[in-house]
């Protein structure tokens, strides 16, 4: 029998099964009435993260750092996809960071074998998730917020930046004292 076998247990399976659901996505997304460039900045939020996550975990896995293949990520690509988007900056985004997310957690549940009740690292794995979003999330933020503040009405908007500083700093606060 010929033709293209997938490991399904290794980080290739991971990515493999990633990519299916990602193009059925994209498939269905593509009935929905929105511009082109929505389209494609989704597309690209979608497509971004679980290949990124693969080559941070297997640059980590060759003994490497993988923060330094998901830096480019995280403080170059997501903002440019953002920008790309018209309508859907936030959605982007957060689609960004949670398609990275879900990467790096499925490899590490299957590649690593990482036991989804004990967690690793000392940490649960809600504490593992949260830390991989913050981690994401937070570098990744200054281009969607400024895009979404400059929405706001002039007076409130310095309130709700307002808000939005002191969430941050709440979830570096937390995120220092979960990785202690």
């Amino acid at each position: 029998m010929s033709g293209l076998r997938v490991n399904r247990d290794g980080p290739l399976g991971t990515l493999f099964h990633l990519l299916v659901s990602i193009a059925v996505g994209a498939i269905l997304f593509t009935a929905m009435d929105v511009s082109i460039r929505n389209k494609a900045a989704l597309c690209a939020a979608l497509i971004g993260g679980p290949a990124f996550g693969f080559f941070a975990t297997e640059a980590s896995r060759a003994s490497h750092r993988g923060i330094l293949v998901s830096a480019p990520y995280v403080l170059a690509l997501i903002p440019v996809t953002v920008l790309l988007s018209e309508r859907f900056k936030i959605v982007v985004w957060q689609v960004s960071v949670i398609s990275f997310t879900v990467y790096v957690l499925a490899w590490n549940l299957l590649g690593q074998k990482i036991d989804f009740a004990k967690g690793g690292a000392g940490l649960s794995f809600a504490q593992i998730v949260f830390v991989l979003w913050t981690a994401v999330t937070i570098p990744s933020a200054p281009v969607p917020l400024y895009f979404w503040l400059r929405r706001i009405a002039r007076p409130n908007r310095y309130y709700v930046a307002s808000a939005v500083a002191v969430a941050v700093i709440v979830l570096c606060w937390v995120l220092a004292i979960l990785v202690r």
